[in-house]
């Protein structure tokens, strides 16, 4: 539960700032209507919060599934169970977009 909570914390806090940042750091044009531009970005980050959040929690507790059972048994893997846990750490990454993938939308050229 304290990883579930760490991991929501992480991102909401993650999402915010990116809102933040994009909204009052990096320069835009100026926009006849930037009150309602926030407005519609406010309400894009809080509709990706309310769906990604439970489907992130609902998806990793799945995946995981397998490792925290054994943990729960109080007993030694066996093989597949040991094979499952060590590469767990290298799925998380191999399910996220690949960084810069980005890149093409963001930079000035």
């Amino acid at each position: 539960m304290q990883v579930t909570l760490a991991v929501w914390t992480a991102n909401a806090v993650g999402a915010i700032v990116v809102f933040a940042f994009a909204n009052w750091v990096v320069p835009t044009p100026e926009l006849p209507n930037a009150g309602t531009v926030r407005l519609v970005n406010l309400a894009a980050l809080g509709a990706y919060l309310l769906v990604a959040l439970p489907v992130g929690a609902l998806w990793g507790a799945r995946r995981l599934r397998p490792i925290v059972r054994w943990l729960g048994e109080d007993r030694e893997p066996d093989e597949s169970e040991r094979r499952e846990t060590l590469r767990a750490p290298l799925r998380t990454p191999a399910s996220t977009p690949p960084c810069g993938c980005s890149r093409p939308l963001s930079s000035r050229r």
